[in-house]
């Protein structure tokens, strides 16, 4: 036989009722205290991303390859014209997005018209890395001197690591590298080909110098076709020579 069952009395629905409702309470508050959470969460993320973007803004290079899509990037003149605001968006940006190593670089790019030391200190950091836009702003500090000396080696060395790592601007500059200091033309197959790789990443510069040169190799093959062309015209005309 079961044990008798024991009669419901007031009291013990009354308790029942009682730890229903501590029950159901702490789920209003777990629930409460979840979407706080959540709420905390997306203004954290959102005050990062408003952040990140004003930097970006500011100061993400046009050929930069892992600048923010949303933005176009721009020029160092224009850089140069609102750097101060440009360091203090990136000086907000980056504690808020630590592991975002192109708002670094985009400080470092800020810094550089007037504070050299300061952009040198952030890129040498950002080329230990391997951080691909960073090598060539390094190499034109050390190229003229701003890093704290000249030193066209290591200018040298770090554009062709930039090369290596595909950065537009590093291949742009390692070829000018090579006409001043190599005795190199535009036309040089080592210069050509920096520039077709630059020009398929996109950077406009590279583009307009690939054309320039198609076009003036184009030009001259049909002045030499037509030289030779006359020159078969004209031993036609001669005739073979008598014997």
């Amino acid at each position: 036989m079961g044990k008798d069952l024991l009669p419901v009395t007031d009291d013990i629905v009354a308790q029942w009722r009682q730890r229903k409702k501590a029950q159901e309470d702490q789920e209003a508050k777990n629930r409460a205290a979840a979407l706080i959470e959540q709420k905390i969460i997306a203004d954290t993320n959102r005050t990062k991303d408003e952040a990140a973007n004003e930097c970006d803004r500011l100061a993400a290079n046009p050929y930069d390859l892992n600048k923010s899509t949303a933005v176009s990037g721009v020029s160092y003149g224009v850089l140069g014209a609102q750097a101060a605001q440009a360091i203090a968006a990136c000086e907000k940006a980056i504690p808020l997005n630590p592991d975002e190593l192109r708002l670094k670089y985009q400080l470092a790019r800020a810094y550089q018209p007037a504070n050299p030391a300061k952009a040198t200190q952030v890129l040498e950091g950002l080329i230990a890395q391997n951080y691909p836009a960073a090598f060539d702003n390094l190499a034109a500090l050390y190229q003229d001197g701003r890093a704290g000396r000249t030193d066209l080696t290591r200018a040298g060395g770090l554009l062709l690591r930039g090369v290596d790592l595909g950065d537009p601007d590093s291949m742009m500059s390692y070829a000018k590298w090579l006409i001043n200091t190599g005795g190199k033309t535009s036309s040089s197959p080592e210069v050509y080909a920096l520039y077709q790789k630059a020009a398929l990443a996109g950077h406009p510069d590279a583009i307009t110098e690939v054309n320039r040169i198609d076009r003036e190799q184009a030009t001259n093959k049909q002045v030499q076709d037509l030289f030779l062309r006359g020159l078969g015209g004209l031993f036609d005309k001669i005739g073979p020579a008598k014997q």
